[in-house]
């Protein structure tokens, strides 16, 4: 046999396999990569065509590789000749194949041929599944419209001194106002989104970062209640229709260890008014921590509030005082530094925001610059504090300066001016306490203090107006939360710098996936393809010319085999006569003169 006259056909699958190649080289290249068209060609189209390439190279090589198999088996043995009648239809379709595998008598390995010419049906469905459209957010660099507000420096706010009177008047810049009442009225789900930022799209993502905040916390003081008895008279002390205390007997009262107190006729029951009134509520705030009971260790204290809240009895509708659950708690913010990791989904913004707990006052910060000699001796707790006092803080102060350290350099510094501090402690301390009471040596109350309560007497009375806000919240925790974060936003938005975080946008992009299970089967059928051919050309190499699906080869038996069927002119009859014949068409190869087109010039048709 002459390697060359399988030329073509090693060409084919040569040709197949590159064709394959190169749709996996596309494949990998465009994997989860964003979909294109160039000049109006897609990739399906490009893998669509590489595909069909591939498939009609391996037909091809695998056809006339079927089709020789008539020659190899006819060489050999006899065999019916309808045989060779169901080879050759097989080389020509998949209808023949299929009727090769069901009908062959022996030679089982032609089969193979038939086989993988069924399987090239499905080649063409395989590649339409290769490549799956998906879409998902990509997060690119968008230096110029991705935009997150961090603060470094705050210093808005207003202070003027008046120097007859040697005092300082302060007033916190609106927006900052506007932000406390805005923390005070609205859940803290709605106040984040009031965080300054810009999106371009409805999804952006940014890195870590800190920035100076406000941060809260709740403490419960259930431990700390001291519990007494006294005479009653605070109800009628905080009334505001009542001109003078009543003395009255029989009362239980609860104290605070920073003063705060809270008392009632031990009669009184949420489902009748008392005819002394009642007391719901008294608070005590204050800027200074020497005045808590929680945050005597928080040296950036903005305001702390301790509360007594007395609750309805749920389980007993009847009970009465002091058989009330009491709540006792003390809230404060503080000034600190947070560390975000924030993102914007589906236009909402999200920030996870961790405390960083590191962070501590430079204790060279916050310094008297040139006091007057007017202020006389200062304490040290007075130069360390930083409410807002008329008086000492007529005296210009340095930056309230907060630290971070960092591993590798310095710390990172977070800085509020003292118009900033000032202005702010001046607005908690009028907008959060009511008018001060102190109770020394009273007959029917208590020794303790408070500015701010909430009575009925009936009607119900309140001081200051933010109480309502504390009186009606079943969480307090949340309540200041709520503030913190708003006052946040206001310092973020506020700062000095305009510091931004830059972050990524996210632009939902459809890209390419590709489903690599479905391409085994066009590496099955070329790996099935090639042992094909390689079988057929080492079993065709003594016994049989190359003749494959040559019509000429065939017809040159014509005459030879043509009795078997003399006077039959129908083929269903020419079927039958040609299973029951058994013929062997050629003698041993070696000893058959060829011509130069391979047509054998003698053979011998045994029957």
């Amino acid at each position: 046999m002459t390697p060359s006259l399988w030329t073509a056909q090693v060409l084919a699958l040569l040709g197949a396999g590159l064709c394959l190649v190169a749709m996996s080289i596309l494949l990998v290249e465009f994997d989860r990569r964003p979909i294109f068209s160039w000049h109006g060609v897609t990739l399906n189209a490009l893998i669509s065509i590489l595909s069909t390439a591939s498939k009609g190279g391996l037909l091809l090589s695998v056809e006339e590789a079927t089709s020789q198999w008539k020659w190899i088996l006819f060489s050999r043995r006899p065999r019916p000749l309808m045989d060779f009648d169901r080879i050759d239809e097989a080389s020509r379709g998949p209808l023949g194949s299929l009727t090769l595998i069901w009908r062959l008598k022996r030679g089982s390995f032609v089969r193979l041929g038939a086989v993988i010419v069924l399987l090239a049906l499905a080649l063409d469905p395989f590649a339409q599944q290769l490549i799956q459209l998906r879409q998902e957010l990509r997060f690119v660099v968008d230096l110029n419209n991705n935009i997150l507000y961090r603060a470094e420096r705050y210093s808005r706010g207003n202070e003027f001194r008046v120097q007859l009177d040697h005092k300082a008047i302060a007033n916190a810049d609106f927006a900052m106002q506007s932000a406390i009442l805005y923390g005070l009225s609205q859940p803290i789900s709605t106040v984040v989104q009031q965080s300054q930022y810009t999106c371009p799209s409805s999804n952006c993502s940014w890195e870590a970062f800190d920035s100076l905040a406000v941060c809260s916390a709740c403490n419960n003081q259930a431990s700390q209640v001291e519990r007494l008895q006294d005479g009653g008279g605070l109800s009628f002390s905080l009334q505001q229709d009542n001109s003078a205390a009543r003395a009255l007997a029989n009362m239980t009262a609860f104290r605070l260890p920073n003063g705060l107190i809270i008392d009632n006729t031990n009669d009184w029951n949420y489902t009748s008014a008392s005819g002394f009134g009642s007391v719901y509520m008294t608070t005590f705030g204050t800027p200074n921590p020497s005045d808590t009971n929680s945050f005597r260790d928080v040296d950036s204290l903005i305001w702390s509030t301790s509360i007594f809240k007395a609750h309805p009895n749920t389980s007993n509708a009847s009970a009465v005082w002091p058989d009330f659950p009491l709540e006792a708690t003390e809230c404060g913010i503080y000034y600190c530094v947070n560390s975000y990791k924030s993102s914007v989904q589906s236009a909402i913004l999200y920030e996870n925001t961790t405390r960083r707990t590191s962070a501590f006052r430079n204790p060279d910060s916050w310094q008297l610059l040139n006091p007057s000699t007017w202020l006389g001796n200062v304490t040290e707790a007075q130069k360390a504090s930083i409410a807002f006092d008329n008086v000492t803080s007529e005296t210009a102060r340095s930056d309230l300066q907060l630290l971070v350290p960092s591993s590798g350099g310095n710390p990172a510094a977070y800085n509020l001016s003292q118009n900033a501090v000032d202005s702010i402690s001046a607005y908690f301390q009028t907008t959060f306490a009511g008018t001060p009471r102190t109770f020394v040596n009273e007959t029917w109350i208590i020794p303790g203090r408070l500015n701010g309560y909430y009575v009925s007497t009936g009607q119900i009375q309140y001081d200051p107006s933010i109480n309502q806000v504390i009186w009606q919240t079943d969480d307090l925790a949340a309540l200041f939360a709520s503030l913190a974060v708003s006052m946040t936003n206001a310092i973020r938005s506020g700062d000095d710098t305009r510091a931004r975080q830059q972050g990524k946008t996210g632009i939902l992009t459809t890209y390419y996936e590709v489903q690599w299970p479905w391409i085994t089967l066009h590496a099955t059928i070329y790996v099935a393809s090639v042992a094909f051919l390689a079988v057929t050309m080492y079993q065709g190499r003594e016994n049989a010319p190359v003749w494959k699906g040559s019509s000429l080869a065939t017809l040159s038996f014509g005459a030879r085999v043509g009795g078997i069927f003399e006077g039959i002119m129908d083929v269903g009859q020419m079927e039958r006569e040609a299973a029951a014949e058994e013929v062997k068409l050629l003698v041993a190869y070696d000893s058959i003169p060829l011509d130069d087109l391979q047509v054998a010039s003698t053979a011998t048709v045994n029957t």
